[in-house]
């Protein structure tokens, strides 16, 4: 039996141990914070998880409005627009994965809130998509995005809001939690009214985060990832709408110190990721079986986005040879029905979900396990 690779980054540094549990009866902001710099403000909000912060933007607009967002996304996402009171309109993607001009041309009347998602790293065109919705309300979901740029300009820098997530397997993955960017600062002192309000999630629920996250850590070493994790995400897929939704409460701290002391390493941190994408990238293109999504620049090496004619096929070459490789948001085309999404709608969203794989580039990935990647690639061909 080989012992299989997993995909998704789940990896917790020893050295952020202490500092986490440490971190929950004292935690103190670092005053050389890069979030702020990269941002060029301070209206930077945390949050218990990324979709906690969405729905917390999405409270302030009138309700009953209407969201746009592309079916290729997480549903968290849909999640948090039903739970706030809205109606989803879905908006089709083109072949690098988002939404563009002509993707939402005939829908730019039906909405008053457009979600653009920077999927895999890849940012989408916002300037001219704001060029096109002048009076709409633009909210960037940045939870693959962060550090990400287009035309020099950094993912999240743009909307109205934009919304980013750091927990297990995004990028960074500091356990769970996530942040608001407030653009508007119209929107600015009724949000600051909301957030005021908000409470830490307590002694409790951060010693289940961290027993969660340890428990999460070890399912995915290889071999107990290879005899029992792998197994258990193999039962057939159902997907229940939430019957409420989640609580919301500012982050939690053990994991607001990860991510600070990763920050700290972020520079080698995306090199090392950026270079795992482009030593795949340079095998990927020799290779007539497989077509790259997205382009490179300006891509944070979050995770490398392919088409394969036949994606089941190569992930089960790929796990035979102790590679585990995914359909990231597969299961999207059996979740968007339950939001009332119509056959059809989204033509192109529905061709390219059936050929998408998602190889893994993140920090952490092994380089031997990289090679052998590299290898199988190689040495794949469609039948």
């Amino acid at each position: 039996m080989k012992i299989l690779q997993p995909r998704l980054n789940y990896q917790f540094r020893c050295r952020d141990i202490l500092k986490s549990f440490a971190a929950i009866f004292s935690y103190k902001s670092p005053s050389d914070n890069l979030l702020y710099k990269l941002f060029k403000t301070n209206d930077m909000f945390f949050f218990n998880h990324g979709r906690t912060g969405l729905r917390e933007i999405l409270q302030l607009m009138p309700i009953n409005s209407v969201v746009g967002v592309q079916p290729l996304t997480c549903p968290t996402v849909l999640e948090a627009i039903e739970s706030a009171g809205h109606r989803i309109c879905f908006i089709d993607i083109n072949d690098e994965l988002v939404i563009d001009e002509k993707t939402i041309s005939a829908k730019t009347d039906k909405i008053d809130i457009l979600i653009i998602t920077h999927i895999f790293g890849y940012v989408a065109p916002v300037s001219e998509l704001k060029e096109l919705l002048t009076d709409k309300i633009i909210i960037e979901d940045c939870a693959h995005a962060f550090l990400s740029e287009r035309n020099g300009i950094t993912a999240g820098s743009q909307g109205n809001f934009a919304f980013f997530s750091y927990g297990f397997a995004k990028y960074p993955a500091a356990l769970r939690g996530g942040f608001v960017v407030v653009n508007d600062k119209s929107y600015l002192p009724e949000f600051e009214k909301r957030y005021s309000v908000l409470t830490y999630p307590g002694f409790i629920k951060e010693m289940t985060n961290l027993l969660f996250s340890k428990i999460l850590l070890l399912m995915h070493k290889r071999i107990i990832y290879t005899m029992l994790t792998s197994k258990m995400k193999m039962r057939k897929f159902r997907y229940r709408k939430p019957v409420i939704g989640n609580e919301i409460y500012r982050e939690y701290k053990s994991s607001r110190s990860v991510l600070d002391s990763l920050l700290t390493d972020i520079t080698q941190l995306s090199d090392k990721q950026q270079n795992n994408e482009k030593v795949l990238r340079a095998a990927l293109t020799k290779n007539k079986s497989f077509r790259i999504c997205q382009p490179s620049e300006g891509r944070n090496g979050f995770m490398l986005p392919v088409f394969v004619n036949n994606p089941d096929h190569f992930i089960v070459f790929a796990k035979k040879n102790g590679i585990e490789i995914g359909r990231h948001f597969y299961r999207s085309k059996d979740i968007v029905p339950h939001y009332f999404y119509v056959k059809r709608e989204c033509e192109n969203y529905e061709k390219v979900i059936n050929k998408l794989v998602l190889l893994p580039t993140h920090y952490n990935y092994p380089e031997q396990q990289l090679k052998k990647l590299i290898n199988i690639i190689e040495r794949f061909h469609n039948e």
